[in-house]
């Protein structure tokens, strides 16, 4: 950090990286879809083949196996969604980017 420092002092930046510690960047985190609350069971059905009841046994079945987050630099996709998001690819065999319209996720997260 100091190195870093004096090259900000050699540039006149210092006062920026000083205002940038006192004012730590906050996270913002975003409220995703969860279709089990906001779809109905019939257009749960059609959009992921499995009923809602099904889809949560199968849940707890798997939810050992999917992955977690190895770090703490992002909010890990909940293991509900991981399934869901494979459940609609498998259901329709569409791209990540209308597989993450679903669940509101970027296609980078699928």
């Amino acid at each position: 950090m100091a190195e870093f420092r004096a090259i900000l002092r050699g540039v006149g930046h210092l006062g920026e990286l000083e205002l940038m510690e006192e004012f730590p960047r906050h996270r913002c985190f975003q409220v995703r879809k969860d279709p089990f609350l906001e779809d109905t069971e019939g257009k749960f059905v059609q959009r992921f083949r499995l009923s809602k009841e099904a889809t949560l046994a199968l849940l707890t079945r798997i939810e050992h196996l999917l992955p977690a987050s190895a770090n703490s630099r992002g909010c890990r996709i909940p293991p509900k969604l991981q399934l869901l998001v494979t459940l609609r690819y498998y259901a329709t065999g569409d791209f990540q980017l209308t597989m993450g319209d679903c669940c509101d996720m970027s296609q980078l997260i699928i």
